[in-house]
């Protein structure tokens, strides 16, 4: 039942026109970094193949990553930071044999729990742990990919977020949950990076951090995640993006796929 789930969410999904990268499906999964069961180092990269129905280990990165975000700009894929790193590495997706390779840029502080995504060809990192002053961050910048690889501000969040989401829908970037230092967030903003305007939208239905998410069609696929207690849960539910109601009903629906705990990141 969940492959079913997983395979009507891949069928569907449909590709955004303002996340920069290519409009080529791409049928394979790749793994980087993190920690435990296939990665004990933080360094190591899988690819599962749906045509061969496995899993096969690739090139090393060069540096471990764990709790560090990712996007595809322009055919290479970039992950960025993670635990007490600053370094930002690039994986060419179209030269084999994959090798990764240790970018000329780096963040400005070592940042983790964070979050990047690509808007109209710029990359909007967003909140974190920030290393440097030893705090959650309520920033949202923008990541300079050419010289002199500044991260500039564009505004501040009304709370500093760690273990949250991001996706981009339409001319705008939700993000979704993660924690504070009073615990796990039910909150969702919607930024507007024409404006550089952020509003509040309806909330989670419940508070939820270190979740995973996706977008499929006008709505985005929240799955599991920690409540505000830290316990892991088994839920997954759907946000619409249209009506900004998160569907309790679907929520329901969804979690019986699930058998087993797992939460993003850890």
């Amino acid at each position: 039942m969940m492959n079913q789930l997983v395979e009507r969410l891949l069928a569907n999904k449909l590709p955004s026109p303002t996340d920069g990268t290519s409009n080529t499906p791409r049928e394979d999964i790749l793994i980087a970094g993190g920690y435990g069961g296939l990665s004990k180092t933080g360094k190591n990269t899988v690819i599962y193949s749906r045509e061969k129905n496995g899993w096969f280990e690739v090139s090393q990165m060069n540096e471990k990553h764990i709790t560090a975000s990712s996007f595809i700009y322009n055919d290479l894929l970039f992950v960025v930071g993670g635990i007490d790193s600053k370094t930002i590495e690039t994986l060419d997706l179209n030269h084999l044999p994959l090798k990764w390779m240790k970018f000329i840029g780096e963040l400005p502080y070592k940042c983790d729990d964070h979050q990047t995504v690509v808007y109209q060809q710029r990359v909007i990192h967003i909140g974190g742990y920030n290393y440097d002053q030893k705090r959650r961050s309520n920033m949202i910048s923008e990541l300079q990919l050419t010289s002199p690889y500044t991260m500039n501000k564009l505004r501040e969040m009304p709370e500093p977020r760690v273990g949250h989401c991001a996706e981009i829908f339409e001319d705008k970037i939700l993000i979704f949950g993660g924690e504070d230092h009073r615990g796990a967030l039910d909150g969702v903003l919607e930024l507007d990076p024409k404006k550089n305007e952020c509003k509040e939208m309806p909330p989670l239905p419940l508070r939820l951090a270190r979740m995973a998410t996706v977008r499929w069609r006008d709505q985005v696929v929240v799955l599991r995640g920690r409540d505000r207690d830290g316990r892991v849960l088994n839920d997954v539910f759907m946000y619409d993006c249209l009506t900004t109601n998160a569907g309790r009903a679907t929520r329901m629906l969804c979690s019986y796929y699930w058998k087993y705990n797992c939460s993003h990141g850890r």
